[in-house]
C-alpha cells in the first residue's frame, strides 16, 4: 500500500504489553502513534488500557497545534480501547474517520504492529546491554522512540524539546543519564548538580591551583540517576560528578589499586554464628564513602562547568580526596576507614582484611566491609533483651519474671546472663506451639498478686507481680522490680497489692466506657496469698512508723471503700501471680500456664 501524500492523513495506532512487565511508576503498556507520511512515531506509557482515549485526544491536541494540520484517518486494530462510545462520539464530533480492522487480521494494522514488534526488540536489546532491571523499559522505551526519531525527522516531539531545553550531549551521558532526562526535567537536572557540587565542596575536595608544567587534567563527566520508592515512583533525582580514570597513568598519578571486598564466605560465616549466639545484625551503607578516601597523589581536574570561580579561571582543581572515577578510590577509601576503625580498638582478622572485631568484657562487635556496605554484627544483650520483652509484653506472661530478672543487667551482662538469655530462647523454641485462648466463660475480672521477699545479698529490693484475667484466660501481667525497700515480707506484699490495685483500677475505667460491659461495674477481686496482708488492709488504721507504707496503706483502704476492689486470700499453690515473683519447678510452671490461657494451638 502506497504512503499517503500529506501528513497527519493517516495515522496508525496500537497498544502494546511488554509479558506482563510492570515499569517502576506501574505501567503495563504502551500506545503508538505513526504518522503514514513521514513514520514519525509517539509513544506514551499507560497503566491501563481505558487511558487510550485519554491520550489520542493529548495527542490529537499537540500534533494539530505543532503541523497546523487535522488528523484525517486513525486506523487502528479491534480492541475495545478504541471501541468506546466516547470515543466514537469523539471522532465523529471531530469529523475524524476512524478505520477499524477486519476480525484477526493484524495484518491490516501492520504498519503499527511491526513498529511495535520493532520497539520491543531495541528495548530488550537497550536492557540487556546496559544490565538494567526489566521494569527499566519504559524509560528505555521512551529513549529507543527518541532515537530513533531523531534522525528520521525534524518535526518536534516532546521528550527531543526537553533535551533541546537542557542543552546537553547526548553521546557523553550513559543509558541512565538518558533516562534521567526523559522523566526529569532541567530544574530537577538543576537541583541535582547543586546538591553534587554542595557536598563535594563541603568535604573539602579539591583546592584551586595552577596546572604544575608537565601535568595533564583529567575529564570528568555528569552521570545522574533516579532513585525509586518500593511502589515504583521516583524517589530523587542524583547528579553525581564521576572523573575518568581510564585516562590515568600507573606510576604517575595513581601508583595501587584493590577494593575492600569482604569473602562471601567470610560473611555466610558471620550469618551462622550470628544465628547460633543470637546475635542481632545490622546493616548500613555509607554515603559518599569514596569522597572520605584522603589522596597522596597529584590528580588534576577541570572546573566543573558552570562553578569556575570569577578571577580564577585558569586555574585547575588539584584533589585532596578521591572523587568517583579514580582507579584509586577504593584503596583510600579503605585505608581511610581503617586508620578510623583502628583507632578505636578494633583489629583486623588475619584470613580476611575486610573483617575487623573488638571484643571487650561488656560487648563484642564484628565489622564487615564490602566496599561501601558495612555488616555489624554485635553481642548486643539490650537487643536480645528487648525481643523477650516484646514476646513477654504481648502473648507469653510466663516468661515474665525471667526476662525482669534479666533486664537488669543489660549494661553489663556477664557469661552466666548470655547463658540464661539463651535458655529463655530455648524454651520459647521449644512452646512455640502455645497461644493465649479466650473463652465466653467466666465472663469476670480479676487479678492476682503476690510479692518475693529478698533472695540474695546483693539484692536489697523484692519483686511485684500481677496478673488479671478475663474470660477466665490473662489480659495483663506484670513482674517489676520494687522502686523503695521494704523491712518484712507483709510490706514487700503491701507494695506489690497496691500495685496491683492500681491496674485494676485502670482496666475499672476503661470497662466502665464499653456500654457492653454490665452496669454497675461490678467490685475486681484482688487475690493475695498473705493473711497478714489481707488483716493489714482492712485495718481501718495503719499503726507501723514508715511513712511510704502509710501511703500505701491509705490507697488501698480508699480502693476498697469505693469499691472498686476486695481482697481475698487465696493460697500461694493457686495464686497465678506466683511465677512472676520467682523462679519453680517445671511442672508448677507448665501448671499455672495453662491457668493463665497459654494452650497449644491445634
Amino acid at each position: 500500500m502506497d504512503r499517503q501524500s500529506e501528513m497527519l492523513e493517516l495515522v496508525h495506532s496500537d497498544i502494546c504489553e511488554l509479558n506482563g512487565q510492570l515499569t517502576r511508576r506501574g505501567n503495563r503498556y504502551f500506545i503508538t502513534f505513526i504518522d503514514d507520511y513521514s513514520r514519525y512515531t509517539y509513544v506514551y506509557l499507560l497503566k491501563s488500557k481505558d487511558q487510550a482515549f485519554e491520550t489520542f485526544k493529548i495527542y490529537k491536541a499537540e500534533v494539530e497545534n505543532q503541523r497546523g494540520k487535522k488528523i484525517q484517518i486513525l486506523r487502528t486494530d479491534r480492541g475495545g480501547e478504541y471501541f468506546s462510545t466516547e470515543f466514537s462520539s469523539y471522532c465523529e464530533s471531530q469529523g475524524l474517520i476512524h478505520q477499524r480492522t477486519t476480525p484477526y487480521t493484524p495484518q491490516q494494522n501492520g504498519i503499527a504492529e511491526r513498529k511495535n514488534r520493532v520497539l520491543q526488540d531495541i528495548i530488550n536489546a537497550m536492557l540487556v546491554s546496559a544490565n538494567l532491571p526489566k521494569n527499566l523499559w519504559g524509560e528505555a522505551l521512551l529513549t529507543a522512540c527518541h532515537r530513533n526519531m531523531a534522525e528520521s525527522s525534524s518535526a518536534p516531539r516532546r521528550s527531543e524539546r526537553a533535551r533541546k531545553e537542557i542543552n546537553l550531549d547526548l553521546d557523553i551521558i550513559d543509558f541512565q543519564a538518558v533516562i534521567f532526562l526523559v522523566e526529569g526535567d532541567n530544574e530537577n537536572k538543576v537541583e541535582a548538580i547543586d546538591d553534587e557540587i554542595d557536598s563535594l565542596v563541603f568535604k573539602n575536595t579539591w583546592k584551586l591551583s595552577d596546572l604544575p608544567l608537565g601535568s595533564k587534567t583529567i575529564e570528568y563527566r555528569w552521570v545522574f540517576r533516579i532513585k525509586y520508592h518500593t511502589d515504583g515512583s521516583i524517589q530523587t533525582f542524583k547528579a553525581r560528578l564521576v572523573i575518568q580514570g581510564f585516562s590515568q597513568r600507573q606510576g604517575v598519578d595513581y601508583f595501587d589499586t584493590y577494593a575492600p571486598v569482604a569473602r562471601i564466605t567470610s560473611i555466610m560465616v558471620l550469618f551462622a554464628l550470628a544465628s547460633i549466639y543470637n546475635f542481632p545484625i545490622h546493616q548500613m551503607d555509607v554515603k559518599t564513602a569514596f569522597l572520605n578516601g584522603d589522596l597522596d597523589e597529584e590528580v588534576y581536574m577541570k572546573q566543573p562547568e558552570g562553578f569556575v570561580l570569577p578571577g580564577h579561571e585558569n586555574k585547575v582543581c588539584k584533589l585532596k580526596k578521591s572523587l568517583y572515577g579514580l582507579k584509586q578510590a577504593l584503596k583510600q577509601w579503605h585505608d581511610k576507614f581503617y586508620k578510623s576503625i583502628h583507632s578505636n580498638g578494633f583489629t583486623y582478622n588475619s584470613s580476611d582484611r575486610c573483617i575487623y572485631s573488638k571484643f571487650t568484657k561488656d560487648y563484642g562487635v564484628i565489622i564487615c566491609l564490602y566496599v561501601d556496605d558495612i555488616l555489624i554484627v554485635g553481642t548486643n544483650m539490650e537487643g536480645a533483651i528487648g525481643c523477650l520483652m516484646y514476646a513477654t509484653h504481648c502473648t507469653r506472661p510466663d516468661i515474665a519474671y525471667a526476662v525482669c530478672k534479666l533486664s537488669r543487667y543489660t549494661s553489663n551482662p556477664s557469661q552466666n546472663h548470655w547463658k540464661a538469655i539463651g535458655r529463655v530462647f530455648g524454651y520459647l523454641k521449644k512452646t512455640r506451639q502455645l497461644s493465649l485462648y479466650y473463652d465466653r466463660f467466666p465472663a469476670v475480672l480479676e487479678g492476682y498478686s503476690d510479692a518475693s521477699w529478698i533472695t540474695g545479698s546483693s539484692d536489697s529490693k523484692s519483686t511485684n507481680g500481677w496478673i488479671f484475667t478475663l474470660g477466665g484466660w490473662a489480659v495483663c501481667w506484670g513482674s517489676k522490680k520494687q522502686t523503695c525497700i521494704t523491712h518484712s515480707t507483709m510490706e514487700a506484699e503491701f507494695l506489690a497489692l497496691a500495685a496491683a490495685g492500681k491496674e485494676a483500677e485502670w482496666l475499672r475505667n476503661m470497662l466502665l466506657d464499653i456500654e457492653l460491659w454490665p452496669q454497675p461495674m461490678p467490685v475486681i477481686s484482688l487475690h493475695c496469698d498473705s493473711q497478714s496482708t489481707l488483716s493489714r488492709a482492712y485495718n481501718k488504721v495503719y499503726n507501723g512508723k514508715y511513712r511510704h507504707i502509710s501511703i500505701i496503706h491509705a490507697y488501698i483502704k480508699e480502693l476498697i471503700s469505693n469499691g472498686i476492689i476486695t481482697i481475698e486470700y487465696i493460697r500461694s499453690c493457686k495464686n497465678l501471680a506466683d511465677p512472676f515473683t520467682k523462679g519453680l519447678p517445671k511442672d508448677i510452671v507448665f501448671g499455672t500456664t495453662r491457668e493463665m490461657g497459654l494452650k497449644p494451638i491445634e
